[in-house]
C-alpha cells in the first residue's frame, strides 16, 4: 500500500516552505503527495438563480486563481526537483 502526504497550499510563503520541505525528505516513488486548495463555495444554500450565478462566477475566478498562483508554481516547484 503506497503512502500519501497531504498538504494544504495556498500560494503563501509558508506553504512553499512546507512543500520544498515535503518534495526535499519524501521518495515521490513511493508516497504519493496529494496537494490540497480550499475555495469557498457550496451548492447547498438556498439562493436565488441570480445568486447561484454570481457564485458560480466568483467558484470560477478561484479556481483560475488557485490554478495560477498555487498549482503552476506547485507543479513548477516540484517539476525542477524530480524532472
Amino acid at each position: 500500500m503506497q503512502k500519501s502526504i497531504l498538504l494544504a497550499v495556498d500560494g503563501s510563503g509558508g506553504a512553499s516552505n512546507a512543500l520544498s520541505y515535503v518534495l526535499d525528505t519524501v521518495d515521490s516513488q513511493s508516497v504519493a503527495i496529494i496537494l490540497a486548495y480550499v475555495i469557498e463555495w457550496s451548492p447547498y444554500s438556498f439562493n436565488t438563480p441570480e445568486e447561484n450565478a454570481e457564485r458560480h462566477k466568483r467558484r470560477e475566478g478561484e479556481i483560475s486563481r488557485a490554478n495560477e498562483g498555487v498549482i503552476t508554481p506547485v507543479r513548477q516547484q516540484s517539476d525542477a526537483i524530480y524532472l
